[in-house]
């Protein structure tokens, strides 16, 4: 199949007519919706090959196309391309390689004890683990014994490289709901999972190949993200592990999995004699065929008291059923095949030796792909669909292998049919012990090549000095490794450094010819010269803090000195942010939701050391301990659902605002032992603020009353001012009605409040008891304070051209210097209005917007300077919040889960250099940083 096949022509085009219908979305637009990179999307219409299943369904959906209509439609083509293998021979007694699943529980014999063990433990309880080594059949075991005993209805999940979006697509299916819509609820929170699936009663959830989430999976956050959301699950369905027993240690590393797998647990062992005569036996009675009972005793003598062996027990099964003789399978045809121990090898080498010189060269290429090389061992890998070439050779190789059941292709990826084949094929394994640094040469250029798609071709993802001249090399010494994709991505790479070296070399001939004209201007051939060099190191720097992106969690202290490193050779505010964001990967549980999960707000202790948060509705309390990572400490209880949340000025109390009812003062004089000392009664939806110059906390209340005659309920907004010198019995001082919103309280201690019309006040509370509203500020309408320094004359403002909004992408923020409140002063100007925060000292501002979020440094108010970006994207609203110290902040994006950020730069350096787990190697270092002088990053630094 190649590009111009008039079926990917004529698919491509209706891809892009659906676009044009809806709009001419862009692809970046797409991408939102669909939940899936925009290179993948504009591969999906460019007619170059046939998309997966799932990235057409995800493209039309987000086009607002018929999912029904398009999955029919793509099949037709799929088949039409000829990558389907043909349907299997239902007379098939036996599997070989390939595990049972449910259409075969009439032909799957010997486990009856090992099903009603696991099934009894599912009666008991609702979260069970199968482990069992490889080989020993849990596949079949569930989705062929379990499943199809199993009473109610039954959803089959593995976990493959992108959990999340493997929950969101069985889910939608089982619900009848939309993949997007679901998508974006599973990502909003791992408990959602459960909320999903509630309508379905009697539910089964059976995880096969639960190891996949540590071998294929390679984002710590979603690993995360997928025990907690199965966890949760396991309170309202039943959820059910196959898990490789090898495994089981990384399964004990997570406390939520060990607690939901306690008492649990069911180990698959070996096969009797008996249950292996019944494995035997069992599926040719059942299909009308007979065995000699020499073959019967020879094949139990065979596999009784071998670990892993029903691999290849079904497989040699299977060529023996091939060589029968009529309805008898014979102990010749068994021992032609090869018998247990050899039929794997014979059925591979027949294959391989069927094909042409050619074919052969391309099936080596096929399946050494196919294996994840490991330090302990080699595992099977699964290659998405859309990484192999659709050409006639590759087709013909995958459908050839397929269809002697050495590998699987499904509708979106290729894989081994089992580990074994790894294991007993001799060629196979003489190939990845041949050259295993060419095979992880050409792992890396496949991850980079999906690096460099994903960010549009950014030039800046392209190989560059010695990796580019490693991966090249693959295209004479492996050719038929190398895609064509990747080969358009080391094309790509090889012209930019062509032209590079050609700018280099114009630039030096320029020199010399100026330098004999004219010697003033070697100046400018100087700075052309240094230009270069900048840009050439900005180059490889770049593509070194994407490779440690892509590092952090299978490597994370490899990636950490990358980060540190490449920060070292270009801190501009891009790869300064970078660093912090490697840095914060460091820490699992920050890009993971649990510990700020649903959050709303943050609140910091004065002290630093804990901080508050309300989140799931309930007061948490999270304590850093001296660490740069907070550690749940406990949820304050006895509050209801909590709204808003205030501390004042001394760090001794808690304002915590019910969502329906009173406001509760909490003594947090002792954070870890917090108490409920007075409720200052509220009939509305209250939002405290405390006074950083005296003992007044302000609430301002918004409820809504029925009036007689009104088509609605008509809102009011009060600020009542309560004296709090002793938390425990507060007085009210004043009630004041007030058409308008609470800012906040400024440095000097006015009140400040912003009405409809976008004019903003200060309330002077100087008497608390008569609180007095000052004269509209001047020049202020357009732009309505939202972010105010409590120690400093210091103000923030978010605009859009002439419209105050506190929400859009197309605004900026602006400072004031409020030293004379009633006069403020314009200062600088700096993008970003979703969200705002000054830290404490001062020194920095963040500002959101649905990009990114961005650390400007506004010591100099007039000339404010980028410091940091966080990429942070479909950012619609959130909070940030800088800790009491200013050397972190906590990124709450749409209220999911919260990511505490490092915005200092020698924490961050302490950091990572605490947890290098060895120093990075100058031959690693060559591989990240060509013609760039070794440096190890975490060496003692030359002081000033």
């Amino acid at each position: 199949m190649e590009p111009g096949d008039p079926v990917l022509v004529e698919f491509a085009e209706a891809l892009r007519e659906l676009r044009r219908k809806a709009g001419s979305p862009t692809y970046r637009q797409l991408s939102t919706r669909a939940h899936y990179s925009t290179a993948a999307l504009s591969d999906a219409a460019a007619g170059r090959r046939l998309p997966t299943l799932n990235v057409t369904l995800a493209y039309v959906r987000a086009c607002g196309g018929d999912a029904r209509e398009w999955e029919q439609r793509w099949r037709q083509a799929d088949a039409e391309l000829g990558w389907s293998v043909e349907q299997e021979d239902k007379a098939v007694p036996y599997r070989g390689l390939l595990a049972f699943h449910e259409g075969d529980a009439e032909v799957f014999f010997g486990r009856d004890r090992a099903v009603g063990e696991v099934l009894a433990r599912l009666r008991e309880r609702r979260f069970v683990g199968v482990f069992g080594a490889s080989g020993a059949g849990k596949t079949s075991l569930l989705r062929a014994g379990v499943a199809p005993r199993w009473p109610g209805p039954v959803a089959v999940l593995v976990p493959g490289a992108q959990p999340v979006e493997e929950c969101a697509i069985r889910a939608a299916d089982l619900v009848g709901r939309s993949t997007v819509e679901v998508h974006d609820q599973l990502r909003a929170d791992p408990a959602n999972l459960a909320l999903v699936l509630a309508p379905v009663t009697g539910l089964l959830v059976l995880v096969d190949q639960f190891e996949e989430l540590f071998t294929l999976c390679e984002d710590a956050g979603e690993r995360e993200w997928f025990i907690r959301a199965l966890v949760a699950l396991g309170a309202r369905a039943h959820v059910l592990l196959g898990v490789r027993a090898d495994f089981y240690r990384h399964c004990a590393e997570h406390e939520p999995l060990v607690e939901a797998l306690r008492d649990g647990q069911v180990l698959l062992g070996q096969l009797t004699a008996q249950e292996l005569h019944q494995a035997i036996v069992g599926p040719a009675t059942a299909r009308g065929l007979r065995l000699e009972s020499e073959l019967v005793t020879r094949l139990v003598a065979d596999a009784v008291g071998r670990a892993g062996v029903l691999p290849m027990l079904s497989h040699a099964l299977l060529e023996t059923w091939h060589r029968r003789r009529g309805i008898t399978l014979t102990l010749e045809g068994y021992t032609a095949a090869g018998g247990i121990d050899h039929a794997i090898a014979r059925t591979a080498e027949a294959v391989y030796a069927a094909l042409d010189e050619h074919g052969q060269t391309f099936a080596k290429a096929t399946c050494t792909r196919l294996v994840a090389l490991g330090d302990d061992g080699d595992t099977k890998r699964r290659v998405p669909r859309d990484e192999w070439d659709h050409d006639q050779t590759t087709t013909a190789v995958l459908h050839t292998l397929a269809a002697a059941r050495l590998i699987t292709i499904d509708q979106d990826s290729v894989e081994p049919a089992h580990e074994a084949l790894i294991t007993h094929w001799p060629r196979l394994r003489a190939w990845l012990a041949e050259d295993r640094d060419t095979l992880r040469v050409h792992r890396h250029l496949a991850d980079a090549t999906r690096i460099w798609q994903d960010l549009d071709h950014d030039p800046a993802a392209l190989y560059r000095g010695t990796l580019l001249t490693r991966a090249r090399d693959l295209l004479t010494t492996h050719p038929a490794l190398v895609t064509t994709t990747q080969r358009q991505f080391l094309t790509t790479a090889h012209t930019a450094r062509k032209s590079n070296r050609r700018r280099q070399g114009l630039s030096a001939l320029t020199v010399a010819c100026l330098v004999a004209v004219l010697a003033a201007v070697g100046l400018y051939a100087a700075r052309t010269s240094v230009d270069n060099n900048r840009r050439v190191t900005e180059a490889v720097v770049g593509q070194a803090m994407a490779q440690a992106r892509v590092l952090r969690s299978s490597d994370p202290s490899l990636a950490g000195q990358v980060a540190l490193a490449a920060y070292r050779l270009l801190p501009n505010p891009t790869i300064r942010g970078g660093l912090f964001d490697v840095v914060s990967a460091f820490n699992q549980a920050n890009e993971t939701p649990g510990d700020f999960d649903e959050t709303h707000q943050v609140v910091f202790h004065p002290g630093g050391r804990y901080l508050y948060t309300a989140s799931h509705g309930a007061l948490n309390v999270y304590d850093f301990n001296g660490t740069p990572t907070p550690k749940f400490s406990h949820a304050v209880p006895d509050l209801g659902a909590v709204g808003r949340v205030a501390i004042d000025r001394t760090g001794r109390t808690l304002a915590v605002a019910a969502v329906q009812g009173p406001v509760h003062l909490v003594d947090v004089t002792d954070p870890r032992a917090p108490k409920v000392v007075a409720a200052v009664p509220s009939a509305g939806w209250v939002e405290p603020h405390f006074s950083p110059t005296g003992p007044i906390l302000v609430l301002f209340e918004t409820f809504t009353s029925a009036v007689h005659g009104a088509p609605q309920p008509l809102s009011e907004d009060v600020i009542r001012v309560v004296d709090v010198r002793d938390p425990a019995h507060p007085v009210e001082r004043a009630s004041v009605r007030a058409d308008e919103e609470a800012v906040g309280f400024n440095h000097a201690g006015d009140l400040v409040t912003q009405n409809p019309g976008s004019e903003i006040h200060l309330w002077d509370l100087g008497d608390p008891a008569h609180p007095f509203r000052r004269s509209p500020l001047p020049n202020a309408s357009a732009e309505p304070y939202v972010a105010l320094s409590r120690t400093a004359p210091i103000a923030a403002s978010a605009t859009s051209g002439s419209t105050p909004v506190l929400v859009g992408t197309d605004g900026s923020t602006r400072l004031w210097d409020t030293t004379d409140p009633l006069r403020p002063r314009a200062t600088g100007r700096i993008p970003g209005m979703v969200a705002l925060a000054l830290s404490p000292d001062n020194r920095f501002i963040a500002a959101a917007n649905r990009e990114n979020v961005e650390i400007w440094d506004i010591r100099d108010r007039d000339n404010p300077v980028q410091y940091a970006v966080h990429i942070a994207s479909n950012f619609t609203f959130g909070t940030v919040v800088f800790a009491s110290d200013g050397r972190s902040l906590v990124i709450v994006r749409n209220n999911t889960s919260g990511l505490l950020w490092p915005v200092d730069v020698s924490a961050a350096e302490s950091w990572v250099c605490q947890r290098a787990l060895r120093p990075i190697a100058p031959d690693e270092w060559a591989r990240y940083f060509l013609n760039i002088d070794f440096a190890d990053p975490c060496a003692p630094q030359p002081g000033p």
